[in-house]
């Protein structure tokens, strides 16, 4: 009788614990760490490809393709290079003149991240991250042009 109570309770034990792991949810193993076509960014990404062909030929698409003349697109990437990391051994980071570009055609076009991912051959969240510290970084660098204090008027 005691060993059947035992048995039991061993019994009741297992079906509880099963039915904890059917609860919980499973982490998929990542197959992937980074697609295929993400990582043909520097032969296919819109910025390799267009805004560098924009440059060498036509100013005045370049203009409206980023909304503003090259020479202020350059003075605003000369500020904002020093928020961005370097190259590491896994893969080439992104630069601060094509993390301007995604960043200005966010708040250009209001284009979505899913689309603009596959423009740039730069995953979703890493425009997100791009545009908060992009945006985050311009805010504070340029809040006395933008905003300038109430003393000055």
């Amino acid at each position: 009788m005691a060993f059947d109570l035992y048995r039991r309770k061993n019994f009741i034990l297992v079906l509880m614990l099963a039915d904890c792991d059917k609860n919980e949810p499973r982490r998929r193993k990542r197959i992937v760490w980074t697609r295929n076509w993400l990582r043909r960014r520097q032969e296919r990404g819109v910025y390799h490809q267009l805004v560098r062909e924009l440059k060498s030929e036509d100013e005045v698409e370049l203009t409206n393709y980023f909304r503003m003349p090259d020479t202020k697109f350059q003075e605003l990437n000369l500020r904002i290079r020093d928020i961005f990391k370097n190259d590491t051994v896994m893969r080439p980071a992104i630069k601060s003149d094509e993390s301007l570009t995604v960043t200005l055609r966010v708040l250009a076009t209001g284009e979505s991240f899913s689309s603009l991912e596959k423009q740039f051959r730069i995953s979703r969240t890493a425009i997100s991250d791009i545009v908060i510290e992009v945006s985050s970084f311009s805010q504070t660098t340029f809040k006395e042009i933008i905003l300038p204090s109430i003393n000055n008027f």
